[in-house]
């Protein structure tokens, strides 16, 4: 045999093989994104996110609202130390949740884009959320 028939012959066993294991790789991919324990995983994710999003919504409000208070009360007396000291721990607080709200709409938009993650998203589920400055959570349902 020419040296050519070998080549070819070699040529045409590595493509073969090259196919089948792009194939088995594309197979196993489809498997695990469509295994039910993901699925019902992804799905149960959604909303357990976005409970926790309104969850943190509501903690600003109540936040917001114990500052405002605060300020009422020691209206005259916010310059002392101990008064200083509760109101900047108060507002510290209010920062962290809205923090965690940030990160939890973040999250939620990213895993709501995630091709193998968002197409098992519920359709009564927004398919986004944003978070304005003072802790409103504002769900998007284009």
């Amino acid at each position: 045999m020419k040296w050519y028939l070998w080549v070819l012959i070699v040529a045409v066993l590595s493509a073969g093989t090259i196919t089948a294991v792009i194939v088995s790789k594309a197979g196993e991919t489809a498997g695990i994104v469509t295994d039910p324990n993901r699925i019902v995983y992804t799905y149960e994710w959604f909303y357990n996110t976005e409970a926790d999003a309104k969850a943190y919504a509501a903690q600003i409000v109540t936040a917001n609202q114990s500052i405002a208070d605060f300020k009422s009360v020691h209206q005259g007396d916010l310059g002392s130390y101990v008064n200083s000291t509760e109101l900047s721990r108060l507002m510290s607080v209010a920062q962290g949740l809205q923090n965690e709200l940030i990160s939890t709409v973040n999250s939620y938009n990213a895993a709501a884009k995630d091709i193998t993650r968002g197409m098992f998203r519920n359709w009564s589920l927004p398919t986004g959320l944003s978070a304005t400055s003072d802790g409103q959570l504002i769900e998007d349902n284009n």
